[in-house]
């Protein structure tokens, strides 16, 4: 595996205590350099995108009643142009070039999550012909 020897700023939006958890422990025995930072709404990931610097998303599919194109494109609007990994229980046929207008060319079954799954996507995130869903 290649780690980057800059600090990653990621953002991830979930509702989900668990899944939050879940992202942080397995980021935490991750060789790459990260600085993640948990919103659990739509509205206070668009304020977090205004006021820092973020490098990249990884999106709940599923926020409640909004659903992760609509907080996609609330985070595009306020600003952020960088790529996004979505989360999803369930992956779309067709997933890989869904949202790729918006930056995320990247989707992981948040029931296989794991490690090497989770560091893999956020290396590839940055690479323009990464489409790969996992």
């Amino acid at each position: 595996m290649v780690v980057s020897l800059q600090t990653v700023r990621i953002l991830h939006v979930d509702d989900s205590s668990a899944d939050a958890m879940l992202v942080r422990r397995l980021l935490a025995k991750s060789d790459l350099e990260v600085e993640l930072h948990h919103c659990a709404t739509r509205d206070a990931a668009v304020q977090h995108v205004k006021d820092h610097a973020v490098d990249l998303v990884l999106l709940d599919d599923y926020l409640g009643i909004v659903r992760g194109q609509e907080a996609l494109e609330a985070l595009v609007a306020a600003g952020y142009a960088g790529p996004t990994v979505m989360l999803s229980g369930v992956v779309p046929d067709g997933a890989d070039g869904l949202l790729a207008h918006l930056g995320c060319r990247i989707w992981i079954d948040k029931n296989r999550l794991a490690l090497a799954t989770l560091e893999d996507a956020i290396q590839r995130a940055s690479d323009p012909s990464a489409t790969r869903t996992s």
